[in-house]
């Protein structure tokens, strides 16, 4: 499936501008108000992180989602660093919304999006999936793990992540989180839920 090229991860407080006031629309400053929230006008959601966390939002106007709106993607991260001596993996949230296809269904999705993992997280065992709601939407939401002996893919770091899939009109949203087993700061569900 195309719209799954860009894919990748979980979710932060995702805003998707269900009954919000007008989203500013000013293409050189999606930052509003001195806070920490990202606003897109084109897909019509935000998203803020926790004030530990950074900021990074990506959108290319060159490439668009088969809708016509700019692909567009989004990193909530964490940087930990090191104790000690020891490095401590540095968690990161990915978002990214997608064009949905006519007849394209949650499932569907999800069924797809795992088809993506299994290709590539070699050793991809998910637990099992849970409905959830966001915001009034449904989604699907799982962790899952890779083997221990893979070898880490570069844009999506770690050996645990947390996914969810959730549809909004017309369209789709995917988020990833990422993580490493042990220290729930090097894994934190908690805050990637929030």
């Amino acid at each position: 499936m195309r719209h799954l090229r860009i894919l990748l991860f979980t979710m932060l407080w995702i805003q998707l501008g269900l009954g919000c006031t007008e989203i500013p629309n000013d293409p050189n400053s999606e930052l509003t108000r001195g806070e920490r929230t990202y606003v897109n006008t084109d897909w019509g959601f935000q998203i803020t992180p926790l004030s530990q966390w950074g900021l990074s939002a990506q959108r290319s106007d060159q490439q668009q989602a088969a809708n016509g709106k700019p692909l567009v993607e989004v990193r909530i991260f964490r940087s930990i660093g090191s104790v000690g001596q020891q490095f401590v993996f540095d968690p990161t949230l990915f978002l990214a919304p997608h064009a949905l296809s006519p007849g394209v269904t949650l499932d569907s999705l999800v069924t797809a999006v795992e088809t993506d993992f299994q290709a590539r997280f070699r050793g991809y065992r998910a637990d099992p999936k849970q409905l959830i709601r966001v915001g009034s939407e449904e989604a699907v939401e799982w962790t899952f793990r890779m083997s221990n002996f893979a070898t880490q893919d570069r844009t999506f770091p770690g050996s645990r992540f947390l996914a969810t899939v959730l549809i909004h009109s017309r369209e789709w949203y995917f988020m990833l989180g990422n993580g490493e087993p042990g220290d729930p700061d090097s894994f934190p569900v908690r805050d990637y839920r929030q």
